[in-house]
């Protein structure tokens, strides 16, 4: 019997490779997500980092699309001032 007949009929390799599976997708959701935190368009949880980092001040209760706002108001005023970026 071929080793790939063998394996596909076993139940352990089976429950081993949907766990592989199962780990795989998590880890590529969770760099998917870090990844998104990089541009404030995307940013969910790490708004609070970027917020700071302007100097800008948001209330618990405001919306998202607002606090983005925000931020790229303050992005585009800091790059007009920014003596490399003309």
């Amino acid at each position: 019997m071929p080793t790939s007949v063998f394996y596909a009929r076993s139940r352990l390799m089976d429950a081993l490779l949907q766990a592989v599976g199962s780990e795989s997708d998590a880890i590529r959701a969770a760099l998917a997500s870090i990844l998104d935190q990089w541009f404030v368009e995307t940013a969910t949880w790490a708004l609070d980092r970027w917020e700071r980092e302007l100097g800008i001040t948001s209330l618990p209760d405001q919306p998202v699309a607002e606090r983005r706002a925000q931020l790229l108001s303050r992005l585009r005023v800091h790059a007009r001032h920014h003596p490399l970026i003309h």
